[in-house]
């Protein structure tokens, strides 16, 4: 007989073995629900644009595609309950900033803050006193780190108490002009009419994981990434005029960290406590692993002292983070761990700062992110979650509430894979969460907040096309780069 089947053993089936199959079924469907945090629906017109790319635009010369506009937004709520936001209009290279009105989401006409060259990259902005617009970028033209605020904003700055320049911009020419040397023309060079700009620093790619504070003195405070190893800071001196033709170009510089490493994807957090003590979040890149490291200075010390902050046994954590003061002598401390997928949260001591043993999985399977804490104690996170579809883990921009009691609560304000981070958080002064970003669907900017309406007036983006110039015989990407690709 030449049948297979006579090999075959025949099992003997007992009651055990269904037993044992179904509770291994229930097991598996309850652990793939624990694994998945529920998602909330979306309401209908609580996601709204904000800016979008006019139908008549063309791209900018040597770039073969329309990049968008929205890139890198930022976003403020003032003690007004005012909300500023920053953003680039990537084709022409320009960096805009509006205000709303208190306690709502219509702004007022946008302002141009850069406007002549690519200008934009690596954007961040910081209120003043949490009243008065301050923002730093990159220069891709003029290869700069920039720092930008309003003149127009002087005077006030004085009535806070601020020591400030109110003498208007007087060129003088140097007593030796050397060949070709340019005349200086003032900080309102390239600038919209409300706006003054100055460099803080020179190099290809300077303000790489960069990020702004300024301080109750107003003091500007950045930190920044140099293209290779080197993570700097600069900082206004103490004692001297902070804003103001006078101020213009005068930092202390120095290194944060000689052994550090940024990508463009990266990103830092920097906070300054009363008495001027320095603190920074960032991750430090060497060659196959990411260590999340803390720097600190003093107000009078010349160097910073550099600590990992992760346990010793994690190599892939801090690409992302945030840190917030808790307390009178503790830091809270976000941090994306990409080696296990997830988005953690711990405590550092500020007098005697040692690696975090003891720590709390916000988020399973985040990508890069933004927390806010509201004055609730509600935390809220936006992140480009990575998900994962084979157990019905959606990927997109996920903004969760995590409340200080109670249930941790989802909504995927927009499906998809992108994995940059050019989103911002906020949250009105009744704790409502405002999440802002840029979506590459549209190429625009989109607003959520669930209890407000948008209304914008024109100039949100360039209305009329970027004019086409002769290519020069190298083609250059003169616009702001993004950080991933």
């Amino acid at each position: 007989m030449n049948d297979a089947r006579m090999f075959q053993k025949t099992p003997k089936i007992y009651p055990v073995f269904f037993s044992f199959v179904l509770i291994s079924l229930l097991g598996a469907i309850s652990c793939t629900k624990s694994l998945v945090m529920p998602t909330n629906p979306v309401m209908p017109g609580t996601i709204q644009v904000l800016a979008q790319v006019p139908e008549n635009r063309v791209s900018a010369p040597g770039i073969p595609r329309i990049l968008g506009v929205g890139w890198y937004p930022q976003i403020e709520v003032d003690d007004q309950n005012r909300v500023h936001i920053a953003y680039v209009d990537a084709d022409p290279g320009d960096v805009l900033y509006a205000v709303s009105a208190p306690g709502t989401l219509k702004f007022g006409a946008p302002e141009k803050v850069e406007e002549k060259g690519a200008a934009g990259s690596f954007l961040t902005l910081a209120l003043l006193k949490e009243e008065l617009p301050v923002m730093s970028y990159y220069h891709q033209d003029k290869m700069e780190l920039r720092l930008a605020y309003r003149h127009t904003d002087l005077a006030r700055m004085k009535e806070l108490g601020l020591k400030v320049d109110l003498s208007p911009w007087k060129n003088k020419p140097p007593s030796i002009q050397f060949p070709g040397m340019e005349d200086d023309k003032g900080p309102g060079e390239g600038m919209g009419d409300k706006w003054f700009g100055e460099a803080v620093a020179y190099g290809d790619q300077i303000g790489i994981a960069s990020d702004l504070y300024v301080d109750h003195e107003g003091r500007a405070h950045l930190v920044y990434f140099r293209k290779g190893k080197v993570a700097e800071y600069a900082v206004r001196p103490a004692g001297e005029t902070v804003f103001g033709v006078r101020s213009r170009g005068r930092y202390a510089r120095g290194t944060m960290d000689a052994k550090a490493y940024a990508s463009h994807s990266m990103t830092s957090d920097i906070w300054v406590d009363r008495k001027g003590t320095v603190w920074v979040s960032y991750g430090s890149w060497e060659m196959t692993q990411t260590r999340l490291r803390l720097a600190t200075k003093t107000r009078d010390a010349d160097t910073f002292t550099n600590k990992d902050i992760s346990p010793l046994h994690r190599t892939a954590e801090g690409w992302h983070s945030q840190i917030f003061p808790l307390g009178k002598d503790k830091l809270e401390v976000f941090s994306l761990a990409t080696d296990i997928d997830e988005l953690l949260w711990g405590e550092v001591n500020r007098i005697s700062p040692q690696p975090m043993t003891d720590r709390k999985v916000l988020i399973k399977r985040p990508g890069p992110f933004v927390a806010k804490r509201a004055a609730d104690g509600t935390l809220w996170v936006l992140t480009r979650g990575e998900g994962m579809v084979s157990i019905g883990d959606e990927p997109g921009l996920w903004l969760v509430k995590i409340p200080a009691k109670g249930e941790t609560e989802r909504w995927n304000l927009e499906p998809g894979t992108a994995i940059d981070y050019w989103f911002d958080l906020e949250v009105f002064q009744d704790n409502t969460p405002i999440a802002v970003w840029f979506s590459h669907g549209i190429k625009g900017l989109k607003i959520y907040s669930p209890t407000q309406k948008v209304s914008v007036k024109p100039g949100m983006a360039v209305p009329t096309p970027v004019k086409k110039l002769p290519l020069p015989q190298k083609a250059v990407d003169k616009a702001p780069q993004p950080k991933n690709k």
